[in-house]
Order: C-alpha cells, then structure tokens, then sequence
C-alpha cells in the first residue's frame, strides 16, 4: 500500500480525490471502461477531422517523459508534503524506480531519430529524412499503456519498493499519524492469506476498474495481495482515520500512477499518440491538443538540479517534431522560467522567439506557484536561498540584492515579445505545484489582473490555467475570496482566459456523486449567467498528469454530455464556446491577418504534404 502511496506522488501534479465507497458505484464505474482498447501510429495515421461541425480544442495539455523534468525534486519537494507526509529521498534510492526510469528513458538523438524514421516512412513531411526499408517498430506499438507491458525487472522493482516501505523506520510510519492503527493494518496485511480466490469477482473487479484488461500476473504478489484488499475484501473498512484516507485514494488512482511510471520511461512522441487515441479514436472527438512543456528546475534545490535535464531548445526540437508526427494536431507551448533566462544571459527568451517564429509553436508556459507573482516581485524579498547559493560552470550566478527587480525585467521582456507576435501566455492558477504555500500564492489571479491594469501590458492575452482550482467551485462560499475561481470568472479585465485542466471531482467514483455533479452544474450554470465565463472558460484535460486519474477515460465525454445534454440552458448555450470559439480567439485564430494563424499557415505549408484537417477546417469556417 505504501508504494502505491509513493508512486501516486510520483505524478508531476498530484490531485488527491475522494472515495467509491460502495461497490454498486464502482461497479458502475467500471462498466464503462471493461473493454480493452488498443490503438497503433498505422490507427493515428492520416486521422482526419472529427464529426462535430466545430473544431474541438483541448487547450491544456503536456507530453514529456521522465528526462525532461526533476523527479526528485517533485517528489519531494512538491508533492509530498501535501499527503502530510515526508518520505526522504533514500526511499527513492532503496527502490531504484527513478534510476530506472532514467536509464530507459529515450535520449533526445533516439527520439528524434526514431520520429525522423516515422516522417520519413509515411510521407509526411515536405523535405523528409532518408527514408527506412521499413516501418520502425513503435508504428505497431500499442500505444495505450497498460501494467499488461509491465516487464519482470519493473514488477521486482515494485516488491522491492513494498519491503523497503514495510520495514519499521520507514519515514512514511515515522511520520503519519496513527502510527498504531498503521501498524495494525500492515500486519494483517503481511499475515492474511488473501490471494485471487478470496474475491469471486476478482478478475472482472481488477480489470474493470484500473485499467482495461489487465492480466493480475502483471503485478509481484505484495502488490496484487494489496490491491485485493482493497478492492473486493469485507474487512477493507474496517480501519478508520489515516489508513481509511491512504486507502480511498489507492482506490480512485488505481494503477494509474503505475502506468504513469511506465509513461515517464518510453518515446515522448509515444505520449503524444496515446493523447489523441485516448480523446480523439476511443473516448473523444477532439480535434487538437496545446501541448506545453515544462520548466521549473530553478526553482528547486535539489543539488542535481541541472543534471540529466533535457534542455529547453532540446524539448523544442522534439516536440517540433511531434507536431508535424501528428500532422498537427499537437499545437505546441514552449516553456518559460526566469531563473532560467537569467542564468543562461537571456537564451531562454530566445528560445521562446525561436520557437514562436520558426517552429510552429503558438504559446508560452510558464509556474508562477514556484515562488514568482506576474508582476511586482520587487516588492518581495522571501525567496528560497538556495536559488543564490548555487554556483555551475556554464551558468550565471544570480545576486540576492535586486533578484525581485530582476525577475520583473525578466517577465517584461517576455510580456513585450508576446505582445509584439501577438503570443497568448498560459499561467498554472490553482494552488498547487509549489513548494509552500506563501509561494503559491504569488501565482493569484490578482497579480496578473494587475499586471493587465498596466497600460504597455494590456494587450496581453493570459490563460489562468486551471481555472484557479477546481476545489474552489465546490466550497459554501465559493463566491468569495479566497475562491480564485469566481475571481477569475467575475474580473471585467479583458483578455483574460481560463481552462478547466484536470477538473475531474464530478467524474471519479464516489459516494455523493450524483450530487457532486448537480452542484457543478448549478455552480457552471451561475458562472455563465453571472459572469465571462461564456468568453472565458475553455476545455482542457492537463493530460498527462489526468492520465493517473480514474476520470481519464471519461474526462471528454463527460463535459461533452454536460455541455451539449444538460437541461440548463445557459450550459448547453455555451458548449460552442467552451470547445471551440473560445480558444480560436485565445490562440489568435479568429481571423485570417491574426499573426498566430498566418504563422501557421506558412509553416503548414512549408512543412507538412498535407494541410492539418483542422486548419482547412478553420479557412472554411472563418475565411476571413
């Protein structure tokens, strides 16, 4: 149970949810995701335009792997203390999961070699490289990943993690409350005698619920043991307190976080196909995803910070190439950090730049929840000290005295390039992906409505990612502050966006479902009458980190259904604008002389055989 634990936090954002807490409900749940799905590059191939008469946007996306961002450091230092929990970084070690994961992962010249070899094979490109005798292997790969791919050294890997997380001085039994009743649960978990044959339903439960077909040989017998208690034992409720909590959010992840592992370890560009199998073949019509990468190193301490990192231009290069893989349906956001542009003397903005004006990227990501508000941060003077302590041969040092002053320089130059190109700039908004939460709230929607209050910088175009949090949608008095979703939806500052990414707390089973889901859609129902929201909210998955989430499956069709069924009208009104005409003007796709589509035009056209479907759907429908 423990390293179910540890690999939840594993996920670069973690979203703790709720409990199914009987087994009707699960089963329900279940019902829908028993078939096993499988999909191959020869299924994506060609994919055209979907069925809906307007072109459906994901606008909150990420494809990496386990290269290309600090594991540790986000285990450890983002994600853990969040579980009120601290187990330290010799755990890590103990288990080797990590290491593994590095020393699989592809490096950026094999990645590229092998996307060379698919763009080469199928035709796809204008001026492609030489072309292979035959199809490279990942063309037949399955590309949705199960624990079915779970090879023996990965499974042992996994037990070894459970004995090392079972011994008595644990960080994790050192640290949780309840320490007794923890104890008690682990023994009678070491001394039951459960196996397969304790739940009748054991195979269709297993299955069902975690993941499409899964094979229960997939997993060493710790785990397996584990996962049958929870599952399908009568005695599983028997505990109360912590270990009821450890356990309902073992149950809502499910494998998951175990197929996340195998995710961080494979091609990148095998992670961006599975994104459009998932919403675009088997549970969705999406048409194209924005898919963002990730920058947030500096901002840790962790002394191997800059080791093993995959570098910005390098993640530009390869996702470049993922984007005309897809034919363009991948819609790239190249990352931005400040630490990062002030250490390497300004290359960071001029690799956004690049990116922007010759590589088919139409936006910019950045985490203010590291510790960094939009605007204004000469004001602050409480920045982690480690950022001025490090010292690197090829990097500048940073000085304490006006660091503050600096970042705001830093962010100006960047507001002023997405202006100059008309670039929209994505910001993570919800209270989560920081180390504290002092620095957290430097990510408030209230610093970026008063960086829009700044006369050069009005013109900017800003999408509060996540909506401020979906959490804030359900408390009593989500109206007020400290609510920054009704903060962002009730500002009358234009230019202003915000996606819905991983909002998922009305899909996962659990015991109040039903009225979960008639209070989201009252609460979406209010935003839309009272607010911008109807110009404002758009559809986003955060996929990647959603792909851990037992909504993953779900996730589209579920605000599909509340969008275009829901019986209140201001809701089904609004559906056009939330999948659609939204991000068309976020993205700068409204209209033909817009600097974002005429780039994409000529860069389509340079590049690709053949126009995106979704491109010559946008010239039918806004020509001008």
């Amino acid at each position: 149970m423990r390293l179910q634990l540890f690999l939840l936090t594993i996920s670069v954002f973690i979203y703790l949810s709720s409990s199914c807490t009987n087994d009707s409900e699960l089963e329900m749940t279940m019902s829908s995701v028993a078939d096993k799905k499988g999909c191959t590059f020869e299924d994506l191939n060609d994919l055209g335009k979907s069925s809906n008469k307007n072109i459906v946007f994901d606008t909150h996306a990420h494809v990496f792997n386990g290269l290309d961002i600090p594991m540790e450091a986000v285990l450890d230092e983002l994600q853990l203390k969040w579980f009120g929990l601290d187990i330290v970084v010799e755990l890590i070690a103990d288990a080797t999961i990590i290491q593994n994961i590095r020393n699989k992962a592809p490096s950026v010249e094999a990645e590229i070699k092998e996307i060379d070899g698919l763009l080469a094979y199928y035709d796809i490109v204008k001026t492609p490289p030489q072309k292979p005798l035959q199809a490279p292997a990942s063309t037949f790969e399955n590309l949705m990943v199960t624990p079915e791919d779970f090879d023996e050294e990965f499974t042992q890997i996994i037990d070894d993690a459970f004995d090392s997380l079972f011994v008595e001085d644990s960080m994790l039994r050192v640290n949780l409350e309840g320490v007794e009743e923890f104890d008690n649960f682990i023994e009678y978990i070491n001394e039951s005698d459960l196996d397969p044959g304790v739940h009748s339903d054991y195979d269709s439960l297993y299955q069902g619920f975690f993941e499409p077909s899964i094979s229960t040989a997939s997993y060493g017998d710790k785990t397996k043991k584990f996962f049958i208690y929870i599952l399908g034992h009568p005695k599983r409720n028997n505990f109360s307190g912590p270990i009821r909590r450890l356990i309902r959010n073992l149950r809502n992840s499910g494998t998951g976080a175990l197929s996340f592992l195998k995710r961080l370890e494979r091609f990148r560009f095998l992670n961006a196909l599975e994104l459009i199998c998932t919403y675009s073949v088997h549970y969705g019509d999406v048409d194209v995803y924005a898919a963002a990468l990730v920058d947030i190193h500096e901002w840790l301490s962790y002394p191997s910070f800059e080791e093993g990192i995959t570098s910005v231009r390098d993640q530009i290069r390869i996702m470049e190439k993922i984007a005309l893989l897809t034919r363009g349906k991948i819609l790239p956001l190249v990352s931005y950090d400040p630490i990062t542009d002030i250490r390497t003397g300004g290359e960071n903005l001029r690799a956004v730049e690049d990116a922007i004006l010759n590589r088919g990227f139409v936006g910019v990501k950045i985490y203010p929840t590291m510790g960094f508000r939009a605007y204004g941060n000469s004001e602050l003077s409480d920045f982690p000290e480690y950022i001025f302590t490090r010292s690197s041969s090829n990097r500048r040092e940073i000085d304490k005295e006006g660091f503050g002053k600096e970042l705001d320089k830093k962010l100006g130059e960047l507001y002023d390039l997405c202006i100059k190109y008309d670039i929209p700039v994505m910001a993570h908004c919800n209270r989560s992906m920081g180390k504290s939460r002092t620095l957290m709230e430097r990510a408030a929607p209230t610093f970026w409505f008063a960086l829009k209050e700044i006369s050069k910088f009005r013109e900017l175009k800003i999408n509060l990612g996540h909506f401020g949090g979906e959490r804030g949608l359900y408390a009593k008095d989500y109206q007020k502050k400290p609510s920054w979703t009704w903060e962002i939806a009730s500002s009358p500052i234009d230019g202003v966006w915000a996606d819905i990414g991983f909002w998922d707390e009305a899909i996962i089973p659990q015991r109040k479902q039903k009225e979960k889901r008639e209070l989201q859609a009252q609460r979406f129902s209010e935003l839309f009458t009272k607010t911008k929201s109807s110009e404002r909210m758009m559809y986003g998955s955060d996929w990647f980190m959603l792909a851990k989430s037992p909504a993953r499956v779900e996730y589209y069709r579920f605000y599909e259904a509340l969008f275009k069924q829901h019986q209140t009208r201001p809701i089904r009104q609004n559906a056009d604008n939330f999948f659609s005409y939204n991000a068309i003007k976020y993205f700068g796709l409204h209209k033909k002389r817009d600097q974002t589509r005429k780039r994409l035009r000529e860069y389509y056209g340079k590049q690709l055989k053949k126009m995106p479907e979704w491109y010559v759907e946008l010239e039918k429908v806004l020509p001008r």
